[in-house]
């Protein structure tokens, strides 16, 4: 019963990382998506918005 439940449960998870897949083979990040906008606003106004940025930003990539 266990081992059935395990395996559901890692298929469930197969498929939903696949379906991610399909769409772009880069890693999901929803996180990602903050950071590259904090980066793009870095470049265009050539300078590091400090004063927007949470204690855990401060290192963005």
């Amino acid at each position: 019963m266990a081992t059935g439940v395990v395996i559901a449960v890692f298929s469930v998870a197969l498929a939903i990382r696949a379906l991610s897949l399909y769409q772009s083979p880069l890693p999901f990040i929803v996180d990602g998506v903050e950071y590259a906008g904090q980066a793009t606003d870095t470049v265009v106004t050539s300078s590091f918005p400090l004063e927007d940025l949470t204690t855990d930003e401060i290192a963005f990539t």
